[in-house]
């Protein structure tokens, strides 16, 4: 059984993401909580979080844009992607993972 675009899309994207160096990243997979963004991303110290599109016609629904606003509040920076812009997607993680970043140490507070 052939796969759905938007599986061949999600796969390319998580394959592009293991190789981008100062990159870690996390499927979302929630099924109980609606409105998750497909991933969960820090390049270089910088918070992402990035929901695919099979198009760039498809928009983000309700709950996902006032999820993405909560988050570009705290100062992630959100992405929309889909095949047609992921060239410049691609080339925008690619810039962020070549800026320098001092890491924050672990932290435990008694």
């Amino acid at each position: 059984m052939a796969k759905k675009p938007e599986t061949v899309f999600k796969e390319k994207v998580a394959s592009f993401l293991k190789t981008l160096p100062n990159c870690f990243y996390e499927k979302v997979q929630q099924v109980a909580i609606v409105g998750s963004l497909d991933f969960t991303i820090v390049v270089s110290g910088i918070p992402i979080l990035m929901e695919l599109k099979k198009s760039s016609k498809d928009k983000l629904s309700a709950i996902q844009q006032h999820k993405a606003e909560k988050w570009q509040r705290c100062g992630a920076l959100v992405i929309e992607a889909c095949p047609e812009n992921w060239d410049r997607v691609r080339t925008l993680l690619e810039e962020i993972s070549r800026q320098k970043f001092k890491p924050w140490s672990v932290v435990c507070l008694k």
